[in-house]
């Protein structure tokens, strides 16, 4: 909603045609994409995720996307919805096109988000988010401990 919601075109991934009511929006949220999705296949997610001028398919003609952001919700990592790619595919073909994870939880009655980023073109690990989460917690626990601390303690 920092953009305003005039701003932001959603769809679902299980939609059949999510581009009918695109109006050039500079956002595009994409929620709940899983491997079962039949409109966003890896091609097509490579295209979106590139950020510039595409045509897409919608129900009564093309329609060319303008968006500058693209934000997906799932809950898988990329290397968990992408599983059987060609032999030509690789999973770092959508890794490099992702800056940064975003984390949802719930702690306690609390909602929280954990922001990871990630320039390395290799994605993320489950494992990379518990110790996200567990420097997280620590950070709030205790303010002044040292994020390079971590890494003597493990």
């Amino acid at each position: 909603d920092i953009n305003g919601r005039e701003h932001v075109h959603y769809c679902t991934a299980s939609d059949s045609n999510p581009f009918d009511s695109y109006i050039a929006q500079k956002i595009l949220f994409i929620d709940e994409l899983r491997h079962t999705s039949r409109f966003f296949t890896y091609s097509t997610l490579l295209s979106i995720c590139d950020c510039r001028t595409v045509e897409v398919s919608a129900r009564y003609h093309n329609k060319t996307m303008l968006w500058q952001e693209v934000h997906i919700t799932s809950p898988m990592l990329p290397q968990e919805l992408f599983t059987n790619l060609g032999k030509h595919d690789s999973i770092k073909q959508i890794l490099r096109r992702i800056h940064f994870y975003v984390y949802h939880y719930k702690d306690c009655e609390e909602y929280k988000k954990l922001e990871i980023e990630d320039n390395s073109n290799n994605g993320i690990t489950r494992d990379r988010v518990k110790f996200e989460l567990f420097k997280q917690k620590q950070k709030e626990k205790f303010p002044d401990f040292s994020a390079y601390d971590y890494v003597d303690i493990l």
